[in-house]
């Protein structure tokens, strides 16, 4: 198996565990809650936090949008709010990751 590194740290078979919490969207639209959950995240011994974000209407199927009353609440954009996050996890000491579900539609619009 071949070592890889984030931001310094070595992550392989002959390495400690690397630890990553999984946010995912568990933020409820509510930056607030998202800084709680890095916080727990860190607390809990994670070495990193993992967010998704995405535009809804880019990834749920048409019925299913229809159905969401907030989109907004599934939904984080680099814009709104990674910046801010960043500096709240570095801060606290840990590292934050994305796995940056982004439609072409999106990177279309910026």
């Amino acid at each position: 198996m071949t070592d890889i590194e984030i931001n310094g740290r070595k992550i392989g078979e002959n390495h400690p565990t690397y630890f990553i919490a999984d946010i995912g969207a568990n933020h409820d639209g509510d930056i607030v809650r998202a800084k709680h959950l890095i916080e727990l995240a860190k607390i809990s011994g994670a070495d990193a936090v993992k967010f998704q974000h995405f535009r809804a209407k880019h990834i749920v199927s048409d019925v299913g949008f229809k159905d969401l009353v907030k989109p907004e609440v599934i939904e984080m954009t680099k814009e709104e709010w990674l910046k801010k996050l960043n500096l709240y996890a570095k801060e606290i000491g840990i590292e934050i990751l994305d796995d940056g579900i982004e439609a072409e539609e999106d990177l279309n619009e910026k």
